[in-house]
């Protein structure tokens, strides 16, 4: 916006100066804002190379020198590594969020199925160890939607499921879309894990918040987060239902007209 004549505005000067100024101030803003998720972004992708290649050097180590170590040298080996997997994990999800609004991916016809079949191929190793069973209640349509910020959605939820696994308990994530409404679809991802306190159905979507016990070296606290971020930036909502041991389900919506969809 153009800075106004204080000489050529009449008697609306005054409103139209602090509306220059509050224009100023937002642009100001956003600029910073686009600023600190670049460097966020740039800081964890330079982080995530050393990370990860210390942690190669320390199972390279442990594999050659494991059957000489005391067992509490063992331990102290394993923490290493646990941490640097830790880490690596915290760069990858900076990068996500910090690019979830940054990045642009152009609307397209989208085969959830599709989309499902791919996030348990990413996940395999992971659903196996945690033995997980994935269940897909009907067939799940095609919308008109942005395949790879989906496939970051549906990859969150379900690993976010496998974390909070109950110990004793097969864990099972049932995945169901209701296509009553006229106007957006209602996925949910449900699980059988350890469940959310109510109090806390809000806050677990901020950056960076824990709220389990046994959360310390769990994800990062970015998983929910990403996740809110890229369903509002698809037009639609998210929430979650869910009360301490009687686990979890997620609901999002999302829109089924092309015209509710941003371009």
């Amino acid at each position: 916006m153009k800075h106004l004549d204080q000489e050529n505005i009449g008697p609306f000067g005054g409103a139209l100066r602090r509306q220059q100024e509050l224009q100023d101030k937002v642009e100001t803003l956003e600029s910073r804002v686009k600023l600190l998720e670049q460097f966020s972004a740039s800081a964890a992708h330079d982080l995530k190379v050393p990370i990860a290649t210390i942690s190669g050097l320390c199972r390279i180590l442990n594999e050659r020198y494991s059957v000489l170590l005391k067992e509490d040298d063992q331990k102290l080996f394993d923490h290493i590594m646990d941490n640097c997997s830790s880490l690596i994990q915290l760069a990858g999800d900076l990068l996500s969020f910090s690019s979830s609004l940054n990045q642009h991916f152009e609307n397209s016809r989208v085969d959830l199925g599709d989309i499902l079949a791919i996030v348990k191929a990413h996940l395999q190793l992971d659903i196996l160890e945690s033995g997980a069973t994935i269940n897909i209640v009907g067939d799940l349509p095609i919308v008109w939607s942005q395949q790879t910020p989906l496939i970051r959605l549906f990859q969150n939820l379900i690993d976010n499921a496998i974390k909070f696994k109950k110990s004793k308990e097969p864990l099972v994530i049932t995945i169901a879309c209701d296509t009553s409404n006229e106007h957006f679809l209602i996925l949910s991802v449900a699980d059988n894990g350890v469940g959310i306190d109510p109090m806390y159905h809000e806050a677990i979507f901020q950056p960076f918040q824990k709220f389990h016990p046994n959360q310390n070296n769990l994800g990062s606290g970015l998983g929910l987060a990403n996740c809110q971020r890229i369903i509002e930036k698809l037009s639609g909502g998210i929430w979650v239902e869910s009360q301490p041991g009687e686990g979890a389900t997620f609901f999002f919506t999302l829109p089924l007209s092309p015209s509710e969809v941003p371009s």
